[in-house]
């Protein structure tokens, strides 16, 4: 193309059937474009003698970016006809995919990769909502293995990959739940609070109840009832005393304790206000009291060896026989 004398190349057709373009003034002529007969074009800058590659569009409408020198141009990004932008690092046919960015279920996503070309694997799956996935193993079998929620609580699971189930979940108010269970059926079986009590649950998923709190006093709580409506029943103390509990949920009452000499204390009145109106002692006798909750006086006694009952009167603590 041009006057003569000054014609210059502007396009080169090779026998494979792949074309060459060209721009530039005779004898400074660059190659600027590339065209496959696959549909795919390859695009060029730089001077003539040291054009790199730059671009590739690819006959699926994807295209290739790269970067680097004639002659070791790498490729640095991929943009796929779905959206998702593939990054890459490493030397000339040596690149290895280090990150994806898709669209997640209509959300953007980013998935991290570690490993040579051809091995990469799964490590890290970022999530618009905040939620990030970690994974362990080899390119094909990565296993999920962690997942650091948007609530700063963070799941861990075990299994191999598909098989996954939630082992533990460490809650951002220090308390860690663990589980039990098949993918899919996972069921919460104990809670350790951050100050040490533990909790253990029974029942399937979705309907874990409370049934037992160990204590860190060494003391034991039991429940009973359905789920969200658990209700202590009893507590058994490091102590050996035994409390009996009656009342809904929240406002459970202690009604009698066993204590370790064989005596029994009844109780009446609402939680909170549980006051003695009753001691059984083991030999038989027994002591009525009268009075609010920490301020019960002994009434009457009932003398087992005599069969006889005494009265008393006075102050808790300063009660006289009558």
């Amino acid at each position: 193309k041009g006057k003569k004398g000054e014609e210059r190349v502007v396009r080169a057709e090779h026998i494979d059937g792949h074309v060459d373009h060209y721009e530039g003034n005779k004898g400074a002529e660059r190659l600027v474009r590339m065209k496959h007969t696959d549909g795919g074009v390859v695009h060029f800058k730089g001077k003539r003698g040291d054009e790199r590659m730059v671009r590739v569009k690819r006959s699926d409408g994807g295209v290739e970016y790269y970067l680097g020198k004639r002659g070791v141009e790498q490729m640095s990004r991929v943009e796929h006809v779905d959206g998702s932008v593939a990054y890459y690092e490493g030397n000339k046919d040596a690149e290895r995919l280090v990150r994806l960015e898709r669209i997640e279920d209509g959300v953007p996503a980013t998935v991290h990769y570690e490993g040579d070309k051809g091995a990469e694997r799964l490590v890290r799956f970022e999530r618009s909502d905040g939620n990030i996935e970690h994974y362990e193993g080899k390119m094909g079998v990565e296993r999920l293995v962690r997942v650091k929620r948007n609530d700063r609580s963070v799941v861990h699971f075990e299994g191999k990959k598909g098989a996954e189930r939630i082992e533990s979940v460490a809650r951002k108010d220090g308390h860690v739940e663990h589980y039990a269970g098949k993918r899919g059926a996972e069921r919460m079986v104990r809670v350790v609070q951050i100050d040490g009590n533990v909790q253990h649950y029974k029942g399937v998923k979705g309907a874990e109840q409370l049934v037992r709190v160990d204590r860190n006093d060494g003391g034991v709580e039991l429940y009973e009832g359905k789920r969200s409506a658990e209700r202590m029943v009893r507590v058994e103390r490091m102590d050996g005393y035994v409390q009996f509990y009656k009342g809904n949920k929240g406002v459970e009452r202690v009604v009698r304790v066993e204590r370790t000499d064989g005596g029994v204390v009844h109780f009446e009145g609402k939680k909170g206000a549980e006051r003695v109106v009753r001691v059984e002692h083991k030999d038989g006798g027994v002591e009525h009291f009268e009075g609010s909750k920490g301020a019960e006086r002994m009434v009457r006694l009932e003398r087992s060896d005599r069969g006889v009952e005494l009265l008393y009167k006075g102050r808790k603590g300063a009660e006289r026989m009558v």
